[in-house]
Order: C-alpha cells, then sequence, then structure tokens
C-alpha cells in the first residue's frame, strides 16, 4: 500500500493511505530524507520512498492547479 507523509510534527508523522485512512508513526521509522508530501510504499515493516510515483503525481497535480487557475499547462516532455 502506498503512503503519502501528511505532516510531520514533534517526532511524529501523520501518514494518509490510498484510502483516505490515516496513521501516526514515529519519523525514526521513516527512511532519511523524507518531508512533507513524501510518498513511500510499505514492504513489511520498513516505508520505502517511492520516488517514480511521487513525481508523477506532482506532475499530476501542477497540471490541475494549471488548469483551475486559467493558465495552459506546458508540454509533457
Amino acid at each position: 500500500m502506498r503512503y503519502s507523509v501528511d505532516s510531520i510534527t514533534d517526532g511524529k508523522a501523520v501518514l494518509e493511505d490510498e484510502n483516505g485512512g490515516r496513521t501516526v508513526i514515529e519519523t525514526s521509522l521513516l527512511p532519511e530524507g523524507v518531508r512533507e508530501g513524501s510518498v513511500l510504499q510499505k514492504s513489511g515493516e520498513a516505508f520505502i520512498p517511492d520516488a517514480a510515483f511521487e513525481k508523477k503525481r506532482r506532475r499530476k497535480l501542477h497540471s490541475v492547479l494549471k488548469r483551475l487557475s486559467g493558465r495552459k499547462t506546458p508540454e509533457k516532455q
């Protein structure tokens, strides 16, 4: 299952799963470099960054925001 990091405060991270469920975990369980908005894949008890999915998701969100603001989106590269 994939999780996105919703927030990180006071040594705790709030993760949101694909179904909208939320889980609070200690930040010590997260890989180094994880930040709010990072996408993680759970493998056993470990969380692994899913950089490819995160990049795809950020591009999609960027496109939606541009469309909502009335500006044309750049061509896909």
